[in-house]
């Protein structure tokens, strides 16, 4: 077995997260992380290694043998929770977990694919006010500081492998996961009708929609000899919330809603 693939083994007493798995599978381990997991491959011996290892690390290690690979699952006193989505629920549950977990048992990664932490999406329309948006943010920043929370922002979680407990990332990296935490929120629907994707269209559900609409109606309203004109399609809270952006923008604004009513 290559002497890389022996420091690999090294790595898996030290350190834990995608990391770890990213680093050993490029050198042709395959290493599963947070609840330790090492396939090692050829010699029995190179196995009896690995699990001598983790004993003196402190891990209680469990040999399977698989083919010509050996498992070892290391129970930790500490489980790692991944939460894909970093909206409203997300910070909640995040808020909520610390504030119960007095033996510090669970360490969160928390996935958002935006480049910030969790805001208020409701409140959207003050963004057109002039307020930052560190203002719309939940909670209290302390939460990021938490030894045991790691929020990463703008990475999204591309797919889940239920068997091995991973998530690939769009770094490319693997996340290794205990729980798995789906708390991605909803996503705007638009109608499938010609010139959905034409400049001036846009969806209203986060920080950069609000900037970008902004944006295009300042340039528009420089370019015409008369106001902007806008129409809002769906009338519940969000979409009321955007008429309301629109007027604060000074466009004429028409909301249209298929029920007979506002607020279906």
């Amino acid at each position: 077995m290559p002497l890389v693939r022996r420091r690999c083994v090294s790595l898996a007493l030290r350190l834990r997260g995608e990391e770890l798995f990213s680093e050993c599978l490029h050198a042709g381990a395959a290493v599963v992380v947070g609840a330790v997991v090492v396939v090692a491959e050829d010699e029995p011996r190179i196995a009896a290694d690995i699990r001598q290892g983790l004993e003196r690390a402190g891990y209680v290690a469990d040999v399977v043998a698989d083919g010509e690979a050996a498992w070892f699952r290391a129970e930790t006193e500490t489980y790692d929770v991944v939460v894909v989505g970093a909206g409203m629920v997300a910070h909640r549950f995040v808020e909520a977990l610390r504030a119960r977990d007095n033996a510090d048992s669970y360490r969160v990664t928390v996935l958002a694919e935006e480049p910030r932490p969790p805001y208020d999406r409701v409140a959207l329309t003050s963004y057109f006010t002039g307020r930052d948006p560190d203002d719309l943010a939940l909670g209290q920043d302390q939460l990021w500081h938490d030894p045991l929370v790691r929020l990463r922002k703008g990475v999204r979680a591309l797919r889940v492998n239920r068997v091995a407990r991973v998530v690939e990332l769009s770094t490319g990296q693997l996340l290794s996961y205990d729980h798995l935490v789906l708390a991605t929120g909803s996503y705007a629907a638009v109608p499938p009708v010609p010139g959905k994707d034409l400049r001036g269209c846009f969806v209203y559900r986060t920080i950069d929609d609000v900037a970008d609409l902004r944006e295009f109606v300042e340039t528009r309203r420089e370019e015409l000899d008369r106001p902007v004109r806008g129409a809002v399609v769906g009338g519940g809270l969000l979409g009321l919330e955007a008429a309301g952006a629109l007027r604060a923008l000074e466009v004429e604004t028409t909301v249209v809603e298929f029920a007979p009513r506002l607020m279906p």
